[in-house]
């Protein structure tokens, strides 16, 4: 269900789920728009925010 799949978005986006997990939210992505589209949403979101990440703690650095 999307519901569930939803719950383990994370947990395929950091590989820590188990292989059928993964399948689940793979296959589930492909057909679903709505699920699709949040998967995606969450694999952009997160380089996104450790680029952001590093380019604070750059700027954090050069003021010291």
């Amino acid at each position: 269900s999307c519901e569930q799949v939803q719950e383990l978005i994370s947990s395929f986006l950091d590989r820590s789920g188990t292989e059928g997990d993964r399948e689940t939210v793979f296959v589930h992505a492909r057909s679903c728009r709505e699920c699709g589209a949040i998967l995606e949403f969450h694999q952009n979101l997160r380089p996104a925010l450790r680029r952001m990440e590093r380019s604070t703690n750059r700027s954090s650095h050069k003021r010291q």
